[in-house]
C-alpha cells in the first residue's frame, strides 16, 4: 500500500495473514494519531435509519470477533446489509414499512443477487431494527410492520450456488498430490467433516483425549457469538492422523502456520488461503476442476449418506444438531450438505 503522507510504499506482509492485518491496524492507528482524527461516536438515540444502522454496526464490530480478535464473516454480512439500505439512510425509522422491504428486495434481485443472499441482507436489517426497538429508539409497531413483507419464492431470484462434493477418486488424487505438510490437514478435515476454520485451528489443549472417541472442542467456531458450544467427535481415522502429530507436539496449534517475515516467528494456525492455494495448485497440475477446501465438508456428508448413515446422525457429526429438525426451505441443512 502507499502511505498518503509521504507517497512511499508500505509493506505490511503477506495479504490475508494475521500479521498483515495486525500491521495494518497499527498503521491506521498511527495515521489517525498523526492526523488527529477522532472516531465518530454513534448517537445515543439516532433519529434516522442511517444512524440506527451505524450504531448497530458499531455494536457488531465488537460482538462478532474470533478468539484471536479477528472479525468473523458475520460482520461482513452485516456490513453488506447496511449498504443495501443506504438509500433510506435519511429516513425517519417510524416511516419504514413492509413496502420498503419489498422495494429493497426487488432491487437486489434485479442486481442478480441470489435469493438466499437477499433474505440474509433483509434479515440483518430486521435484526438491526429489532435491536433499536429494544432500546426504545423506534416504536415496536414499526418493527412488527417491517417483519410482514412477502419473501421471494423459488424462481423469483437467482438460485443459490450449490456446493458440490468432490468425487472420491478426485479426493484421493488431490491428497496424493498435496505437499506433505498439507496431507494431514486434508485427512483430518475429511475424516471429521468439520468446517475449514475449526479444522485448521485445532490445538492440543482443545482435545479431550480421556474420552472414547476423542472430542475436539474448538475455542472459535461459527456459533460462538451466540453462546453455543461445539463438540467434534474424533473417530479412529482422524485420531490416527493426530496421534502422529501429537508425538512431536505437546502444546500450541497442531497445524502451525509459517511467517512470511524471517525476523518473526508466527505462532498462529495455518490460514485458509494457504490451504486453498495448495489445493488449487494440485488441481491445476492434475487437470481437475478448481476444487476448494469448502467442498471437503460436503464430500464427507455425501459419503456418509451414500453409505446408509441416517441423516440425523450425519447432522450430529457435522454439528447440525438433530439433522432433520433444522429446516432450510424445503430441505434440511444436513440434506443440503449431502445433496
Amino acid at each position: 500500500m502507499v502511505d498518503p503522507r509521504n507517497g512511499k510504499q508500505v509493506m505490511l506482509g503477506h495479504h490475508g495473514t494475521v500479521e498483515a492485518i495486525e500491521a495494518y491496524r497499527r498503521w491506521v492507528l498511527d495515521f489517525c494519531k498523526a492526523a488527529k482524527v477522532e472516531p465518530v461516536a454513534a448517537s445515543s438515540n439516532p433519529k434516522t435509519v442511517g444512524g440506527i444502522m451505524a450504531a448497530w454496526l458499531d455494536s457488531c464490530h465488537t460482538l462478532y470477533r474470533r478468539a484471536d480478535g479477528r472479525l468473523t464473516g458475520e460482520y461482513g454480512v452485516c456490513r453488506s446489509a447496511v449498504k443495501a439500505f443506504l438509500d433510506y439512510a435519511d429516513r425517519d425509522p417510524a416511516s419504514m414499512s413492509g413496502a420498503d422491504m419489498i422495494a429493497v428486495r426487488d432491487r437486489l434481485s434485479a442486481k442478480g443477487l441470489s435469493r438466499k443472499t437477499i433474505h440474509e441482507y433483509l434479515g440483518r436489517f430486521l435484526r438491526a431494527m429489532d435491536w433499536a426497538g429494544k432500546r426504545k429508539w423506534i416504536p415496536l409497531e414499526t418493527v412488527l410492520g417491517l417483519q410482514h413483507y412477502e419473501r421471494l419464492r423459488i424462481g423469483q431470484a437467482k438460485a443459490s450456488r450449490i456446493v458440490e462434493p468432490i468425487p472420491p477418486l478426485h479426493l484421493l488424487r488431490i491428497y496424493q498430490g498435496l505437499p506433505a505438510r498439507w496431507r494431514p490437514v486434508m485427512a483430518w478435515h475429511l475424516f471429521t467433516g468439520q468446517r475449514v476454520e475449526t479444522a485448521l485451528a485445532v490445538r492440543v489443549d482443545d482435545l479431550d483425549r480421556k474420552r472414547n472417541p476423542w472430542v475436539y472442542r474448538p475455542t472459535q467456531h461459527k456459533g460462538v457469538w451466540r453462546g453455543h458450544k461445539l463438540e467434534i467427535l474424533v473417530g479412529p481415522r482422524a485420531r490416527l492422523v493426530l496421534e502422529k502429530i501429537l508425538k512431536k507436539k505437546q502444546e500450541g496449534y497442531l497445524f502451525e502456520g509459517r511467517s512470511m517475515l524471517k525476523a518473526r516467528r508466527y505462532k498462529g494456525p495455518r490460514q485458509h488461503a494457504g490451504y486453498r492455494d495448495a489445493m488449487e495448485v494440485v488441481c491445476r497440475k492434475l487437470g481437475l476442476p478448481a476444487y476448494t477446501p469448502r467442498q471437503i465438508r460436503h464430500s464427507a456428508a455425501t459419503w456418509l449418506r451414500s453409505h446408509g448413515i441416517d441423516e440425523g446422525i450425519v447432522g450430529a457429526i457435522l454439528g447440525h444438531g438433530a439433522g432433520t429438525a433444522l429446516k432450510t426451505g424445503s430441505h434440511t441443512i444436513t440434506g443440503r450438505y449431502a445433496a
